[in-house]
């Protein structure tokens, strides 16, 4: 895990992922000309001030394989674990596999608070179909309860100051 010393709020997160709204997507994208979901999440967290340069993974390809992206954010952030999973709060880094089809997971998202007060995610989605609403390509927030179930592992950003 990263030794980075700034500390940041959930707001925060949620706030600078919500200024990548509109970027395209691009596969392996890194700046605003595009992002894919794992890109979105490390800019984010350089964004936030908690990720070195260093902290991001490239030469993976469009669907990941073995478990590459639970992996790859072990090393960067704070697996949720147990009764903590059933926990999810804004600025929450989802990993998720898309459908029950799909073996490995291969996106990634940020929880955020829609206004009407319900889960959101904000996350870099390449459409294929209008999957669970989703009509474009780019960083879009969405709701979150479509993907609950495809869920399967849940990080924390480095340097998150803990609510009581």
């Amino acid at each position: 895990m990263s030794d980075v010393r700034r500390k940041v709020t959930r707001d925060q997160i949620v706030d600078c992922a919500r200024s990548w709204l509109g970027v395209i997507w691009r596969h392996q994208g890194r700046n605003r000309s595009g992002v894919d979901c794992g890109g979105l999440v490390a800019c984010v967290g350089q964004g936030i001030g908690v990720f070195p340069v260093e902290a991001d993974a490239f030469g993976y390809d469009r669907l990941p394989t073995l478990n590459l992206m639970v992996r790859t954010m072990s090393g960067w952030m704070r697996k949720k674990t147990g009764p903590e999973f059933d926990d999810r709060r804004l600025g929450d880094v989802v990993v998720m596999k898309p459908t029950n089809a799909y073996k490995w997971p291969s996106h990634l998202g940020i929880l955020s608070r829609l206004p009407s007060g319900e889960l959101g995610m904000i996350h870099s989605y390449n459409a294929v179909g209008t999957q669970f609403g989703v009509e474009k390509d780019g960083v879009i927030e969405t709701h979150y309860a479509g993907w609950w179930d495809n869920t399967v592992a849940l990080f924390e950003y480095p340097g998150l100051i803990r609510e009581e």
